[in-house]
């Protein structure tokens, strides 16, 4: 008998060659080996006599073997059998196969499986000799990848060898399941993955083995957790009054309240907060986060605030400023952290606000409160810094939707999370629409006539484009480019321009004729609407005076690349204009509908799309009807993946193997089970890499 844990030498059939390529390609035990899951199944099941074998399907004859022999086409063995059962004879082929030669014996009665041709010839079948219990035929066949460089029949064989004699032991969880759901236990469904005796048993194998998959994630989570919480050290921030300064000028929303309640708490403990903040666009995280980062620095330490672009980041050092006039915030990008001795000890206690560069000055500045914004924007590496700091910091991340990754790690459990469920009185929900490209035309004549109303520099449009320049690639040559898209939208605002100076001439001539008061005509040859363009390839120093323009309302249009998506706060922008929509995730869509409306005005998000994939579409029209980003970052789930809970990666499926990231059905049972599961239990699937990674996430 085999148990998991037996090491593959012990198998019968592996011998020292064997096993040595088993252990280059990772597999050194039982459960290694029942683990490399077949890719596909053959269906051989289908039974035939000889006279009524239909043409050209997969099919299993019993028959005895009358003759065999072997001769030559060049280079080229080919081996030819005779086969009879009691409806007639067929003649069988295999090309290059010197086994089927020595294997078969005259007399004998074997299943042959294969498909018959139009001569009513049986070509290359598998073949066993006929019992019950068959591996190659006669069944639903296995089959795997051929990176193992094992023979398919080999690999069959070895794993029927293991599932017969596999050592069977009490399964805990089939006594835990819900009434109304029965899975086979754990032996069963690693011998059905392999040899099912149904399609119905694969789905059933798999999601037993699905769900021990997850329980063991689970376990897995809250062991970090755990861990995390036994740390001891961060300084205990004791809460300072007023909690809320009446440099605030609104008033806070009851989930913001409830946030800084629940960060109050963690910050008033010994072991640190790994918290994350969840809030749409312009649902107030960044009040949040400056209040408790008050409290920490009003305790006696400093904070650090890090952002994934500079223009966020000196963005949150205004607001912030303008917040709370008593701190003393200073601002760290690439640029001043090329100067020497910018922190020294000895300073008095600051709110540093940053880029990654602030990354490489924590063990300077030696925060005791870390906050990460648009988190899914720093690697798991970038964030692992703060483990080498000598006092443990409470740590913050704040997102605006959560992708897939942080939303997986939500439902584990393995952060405390706060979320900001409601926006702020004043702001209206933003309308979107998705347009053809007939319609673009009026949509450029309704933000013209929206500018010429309400005077240049009030109502202001934003463009996104997924590129800077057009591709050179075939497939990607439709997609939209801001420096070509720049050019086309000043094109058509300017003959919206000329258009409306020859109605405005018309107008005066019908008037004169009439006697009437005449309209006045615009002289000034400058355009009314200023357009401009902003993306990374632009100077820095290019980048903030296109940006300064903006906040002071001197350009009515920006055309620009997602470099938006991450927080530019641009209180007057009411359109959205987006290009190419298919481009983006669901995420970065929402992300990039929240950069408008923001003042309390009503805000437009346009989507523009000349994709022919009804997926696509389809995800559109889901962005195009919800505002909820908890419910876009589960449709995205469900294109994107998690990618990996507790490694490096943040896109694709990441390591799990049966299970699937949309199942909340079974991620809803294996949390039920794992309640109930005895403390010593034990998973199959365990989750091992280093710790300080893990808790870094």
């Amino acid at each position: 008998m085999y148990r998991l844990t037996t090491p593959l030498p012990a198998v019968k059939g592996i011998g020292p060659q064997l096993n040595a390529l088993l252990q280059a390609n990772g597999y050194s035990t039982v459960l290694d080996l029942l683990l490399a899951v077949p890719l596909r199944y053959e269906d051989r099941s289908q039974f035939s006599t000889i006279a009524s074998a239909p043409a050209n399907q997969l099919l299993t004859i019993s028959a005895s073997l009358l003759k065999i022999s072997t001769s030559y086409r060049g280079r080229r063995t080919v081996t030819t059998a005779k086969i009879s059962d009691q409806t007639g004879t067929m003649t069988v082929l295999w090309f290059n196969n010197r086994f089927a030669q020595s294997s078969l014996q005259v007399g004998q009665e074997y299943l042959f499986s294969g498909k018959v041709n139009d001569r009513r010839t049986m070509v290359q079948p598998l073949f066993e000799k006929l019992k019950v219990d068959t591996i190659h035929t006669g069944r639903l066949i296995p089959l795997y990848s051929s990176t193992l460089r094992l023979k398919q029949g080999t690999l069959r064989r070895l794993l029927k060898e293991i599932t017969t004699h596999l050592e069977s032991h009490p399964d805990p969880i089939q006594h835990l399941l819900p009434k109304k759901y029965h899975m086979p236990d754990l032996q069963e469904a690693l011998c059905q993955l392999h040899f099912p005796e149904t399609e119905p048993a694969v789905v059933a194998a798999r999601e037993r083995l699905a769900l021990e998959e997850l329980l063991g994630l689970i376990r897995h989570s809250h062991q970090l957790k755990a861990a995390w919480q036994k740390k001891r050290g961060a300084h205990q921030i004791h809460s300072q009054q007023p909690l809320i300064p009446n440099t605030i000028p609104f008033a806070l929303t009851q989930a913001q309240q409830r946030c800084i309640d629940e960060i109050k708490m963690d910050l008033n403990r010994t072991s640190p907060m790994n918290r994350i903040l969840i809030g749409d666009v312009g649902s107030g995280k960044t009040v949040v986060a400056g209040i408790a980062a008050r409290q920490v620095i009003l305790s006696g330490h400093n904070v650090g605030l890090i952002a994934p672009t500079q223009i966020l980041a000196e963005q949150h050092a205004a607001t912030l400023s303008e917040l709370f006039p008593d701190l003393e915030i200073e601002l760290i990008t690439a640029v001043q952290s090329k100067r020497k001795n910018i922190i020294n000890k000895g300073q008095s206690l600051k709110f540093y606000v940053g880029t990654h560069a602030l990354i490489n000055q924590l063990l300077q500045i030696n925060p005791a409160f870390i906050i990460y914004d648009e988190q899914h924007r720093f690697g798991v590496k970038q964030r692992s810094a703060a483990e080498n700091l000598p006092t443990p910091p409470h740590v913050l991340t704040m997102t605006a939707t959560p992708i897939p990754r942080t939303m997986l790690l939500t439902i584990f459990s393995h952060l405390n999370v706060s979320v900001i469920d409601e926006l702020p009185n004043n702001r209206l929900p933003t309308k979107t629409w998705i347009l053809p490209e007939t319609k673009r035309i009026d949509m450029y004549a309704w933000i013209y006539e929206q500018i010429s109303k309400k005077g240049a520099g009030r109502f202001q449009s934003l463009v996104v484009c997924p590129f800077i320049n057009p591709s050179e690639n075939e497939g990607l040559a439709d997609v939209a480019a801001t420096t070509q898209k720049y050019q086309t939208v000043k094109a058509a605002f300017k003959k919206l321009e000329k258009q409306k100076a020859v109605d405005l001439i018309t107008q005066k001539k019908r008037a004169k004729e009439e006697k009437q008061t005449t309209p006045a005509v615009v002289k000034d040859k400058q355009p009314i609407v200023k357009i401009a363009e902003l993306h990374g390839k632009m100077k820095k120093t290019a980048q903030q005076q296109v940006i300064e323009k903006m906040f002071q309302q001197k350009i009515d249009i920006l055309v620009t690349t997602p470099i938006v998506e991450v927080g530019i706060d641009l209180p007057q922008a009411a359109a959205m204009i987006i290009e190419s929509a298919e481009r983006f995730g669901l995420a970065s869509l929402h992300q990039l509908r929240g950069r408008v409306g923001r003042a309390g005005q009503q805000g437009y998000c346009v989507v523009f799309s000349n994709t022919k994939s009804s997926q696509a579409k389809r995800r559109l029209r889901q962005f195009s009807q919800t505002n909820n980003g908890q419910e876009l970052a589960e449709i995205d789930l469900q294109h994107r993946g998690a990618g990996d809970l507790f490694g490096v990666e943040q896109h694709g499926w990441g390591t799990l193997q049966f299970a699937s990231w949309t199942n909340f059905e079974l991620i809803s049972i294996a949390q039920h089970v794992f309640k109930k599961l005895p403390s010593d239990w034990q998973p199959l699937f365990s989750f091992i890499t280093n710790d300080k990674q893990l808790l870094a996430n």
